[in-house]
């Protein structure tokens, strides 16, 4: 018996302990991305915004996009007003585009995207031009649109996001780099160091690259909206967020975010190119204020915010406080009690199981041909007992 409850002690033991660390590792693995001075505001399968709040401020914001899930990235850009064939800085074209505001651009796209989550501004382009041709290069859809003319500008400094379906890269510009890559979209821009008013506070657009898996691809989309920011703050928040490759695109006035068609960054400045984010599904989000997150208020909108990670964050957190509530001697008592009241059933069993096969063989014998044999030979070994 002492065998058979160490025996099962032991297996709960390694079974909870397995338990114990997939979940701290899942904790972790969660816990490690998102900075805690950001709060959720909007969510959808893959995507999520988050806000930074600063007294008498302009607030910061992220998106966070698994690109391993389901959620994507559009390149847009205007129409195509001079192709520009041949004038691009690697020999191919160098068109100009048309300028949209980001409302126009965001009212066209969600309308035949329902997926559509969030819209920014883009690449750098020659704001005194309109139509506008951008600064470095474009690819969309495995098409090369335009080589850029800055090719000269910032030399040493030169960025492209490489963007595939389930992944992203940031490596340095050049001609060989552009025309030799896979991706089939990409976009061009700037080291986080190049000299744009580095420390000067306002508009920045950035995009971060995190492998939040460790497998060594970058599936986690970030991007960085403010009205008030310098480039290093810009570029520490994101990698606060886990960015191990950060690019920056153009900022200044060209800064804009919009969102489910609620604007967060507003610039009046119409731009020639955008970059969208869209979720994995085609279904409405639930957009809440920090207070609403922190109080659980409107009948309880805090599970429609909470996706796949979140949810497994929290069902972790709420198993690894009942595991641990209990110290380890209350925990081998609790298991040997269960255990002694198993063997307890089992024997009664078994003690039930023998009386009521003793009750069916008499029963049977009581009820056939072999009653009288069996009575004289009891009688006989009686009398021959009692008379030695």
């Amino acid at each position: 018996m002492h065998k058979l409850q160490q025996s099962h002690f032991t297996l709960l033991t390694i079974l909870g302990s397995a338990i114990l660390l997939a979940l701290f590792a899942a904790a972790a693995v969660q816990a490690q991305s998102i900075p805690p001075d950001f709060n959720l505001i909007l969510s959808a399968p893959g995507v999520r915004l988050f806000q930074k709040d600063y007294p008498g401020g302009n607030p910061d914001f992220v998106q966070v996009a698994n690109l391993s899930q389901g959620a994507s990235v559009a390149l847009l850009y205007g129409a195509v007003q001079d192709e520009g064939f041949g004038q691009g800085a690697y020999g191919g074209d160098d068109p100009s585009f048309q300028k949209q505001s980001l409302d126009q651009v965001w009212q066209a796209f969600s309308a035949q995207n329902k997926a559509a989550f969030c819209l920014s501004n883009g690449g750098f382009f020659s704001t005194r031009d309109d139509p506008a041709k951008l600064a470095f290069p474009l690819k969309v859809g495995g098409e090369v649109i335009s080589d850029g003319y800055g090719s000269d500008e910032y030399p040493g400094q030169q960025l492209m996001l490489e963007i595939w379906e389930q992944r992203a890269d940031i490596v340095p510009l050049s001609g060989e780099a552009l025309y030799g890559s896979s991706a089939p979209d990409l976009i061009g821009g700037l080291s986080a160091g190049a000299d744009k008013e580095v420390t000067k506070t306002m508009g920045r657009t950035f995009i971060g690259l995190a492998d939040a898996d460790g497998d060594g691809s970058y599936e986690i989309f970030l991007v960085f909206n403010s009205l008030t920011s310098t480039q290093p703050a810009a570029a520490d928040i994101l990698r606060s967020f886990g960015a191990e490759k950060v690019i920056m695109l153009d900022g200044g006035g060209s800064a804009q975010l919009i969102c489910r068609g609620k604007t967060y960054v507003a610039s009046s400045r119409e731009i020639p190119q955008t970059i969208a984010v869209l979720s994995g599904e085609a279904e409405s989000p639930t957009e809440l204020s920090p207070e609403d997150i922190l109080d659980g208020l409107q009948g309880g909108v805090g599970k429609a915010v909470q996706d796949q990670v979140d949810e497994l964050q929290e069902a972790a957190v709420d198993k690894m406080k009942d595991l641990l509530r209990p110290s380890a001697e209350q925990m081998k008592e609790q298991l040997n009690d269960w255990v002694s009241e198993q063997i307890e059933v089992q024997e009664r069993q078994l003690k039930n199981k023998a009386e009521a096969e003793i009750n069916r063989v008499f029963n049977q014998i009581c009820g056939s041909a072999l009653l009288p044999g069996v009575v004289a030979i009891a009688w006989w070994r009686l009398r021959k007992s009692h008379y030695r």
